[in-house]
């Protein structure tokens, strides 16, 4: 029972002298409680001018992640928002990882505590039409998702529906890989509502994450556009949702009633083996929300 992740971001903390304060106090008591930190960086220049400007943004940012365990930001943030140094590597398009993967020296240097970064990959072709991919460093090693192409409906929280996903993995105790892949698609699924809210159901995103493991070409429909919903390859695409549906539909009568709720038990964070934590799933009606947990 109690707080096991404790969540902010460079948003919140940029919004006046006092709101990082806040952020440093609450992951203070959440690490006394034995709770999992993270942050998103989310580096926005206009915001940090107000509030001071870069160089107020950087030590500001740098006092915050001192405190982090999971760091969620691009070689962007990192760069702009904590004054690492990227590698002078070559990189082809947004959505090669190289340049991300090249800083994580850099972060473990100054950053030890730090022990996992992760980040989306996007290509935006058009408002509508975006290739999507995901990127995780944990102690070391790296891991990165498949890239799919995705009709968006609003892409306003794509990313923070990323994090969740990820962390919602980690917290349940799977496997880097999965988490990641349980993070981009989430991401991917929420940027086909409208708002920045998830509809998405658990199930629903394991479905789509199942997808990440599949080693050969995804279901395809007949060629035609698939339009809202659809994650897919170049203008062949898989409709998301009624591929999740058909997917929960082959374990309809497999499972009693009366057992929905799954207890898992104690499950051993990757890079805390020091934490357990107990984790219930209610498969039927849980969804995720934006920071790791789930909401009714």
């Amino acid at each position: 029972g109690g707080v096991r992740w404790f969540h902010s971001g460079g948003i919140f903390s940029a919004l006046s002298k006092t709101t990082p304060e806040l952020v440093i106090e609450g992951m203070k008591a959440a690490k006394a409680a034995g709770a999992i930190t993270s942050f998103d960086l989310n580096f926005r220049a206009k915001l940090w001018q107000i509030s001071g400007g870069l160089e107020t943004a950087q030590a500001t940012l740098r006092r915050v992640c001192e405190h982090v365990d999971v760091l969620v930001g691009n070689e962007e943030d990192l760069q702009k928002g904590l004054g690492l140094k990227g590698q002078d590597v070559e990189v082809h398009g947004k959505l090669d990882p190289t340049a991300f993967f090249g800083m994580m020296e850099e972060v473990a240097s100054k950053l030890p505590n730090v022990k996992a970064v992760a980040t989306t990959l996007r290509e935006v072709h058009s408002t509508n039409r975006h290739s999507w991919s995901a990127v995780l460093w944990l102690e070391g090693r790296t891991y990165q998702a498949k890239t799919m192409e995705l009709d968006v409906i609003d892409r306003i929280g794509g990313g923070d529906g990323f994090a969740s996903g990820l962390f919602y993995g980690l917290l349940t105790g799977k496997d880097p890989q999965t988490a990641l892949n349980l993070g981009w698609a989430h991401g991917a699924l929420l940027t086909t509502y409208p708002g920045d809210t998830t509809m998405a159901t658990i199930k629903e995103v394991e479905a789509v994450a199942a997808e990440a493991d599949d080693q050969h070409d995804c279901e395809r429909d007949d060629g035609e556009h698939a339009g809202h919903g659809q994650v897919a390859g170049h203008g062949e695409g898989m409709n998301t949702r009624h591929h999740a549906e058909g997917q929960q539909a082959q374990h309809v009568g497999e499972q009693d009633e009366h057992e929905q709720r799954e207890d898992v038990g104690n499950v051993a964070l990757p890079f805390r083996p020091d934490i357990r934590c107990k984790h219930v799933v209610d498969e039927e009606h849980d969804a995720f929300d934006h920071h790791g947990g789930r909401k009714r």
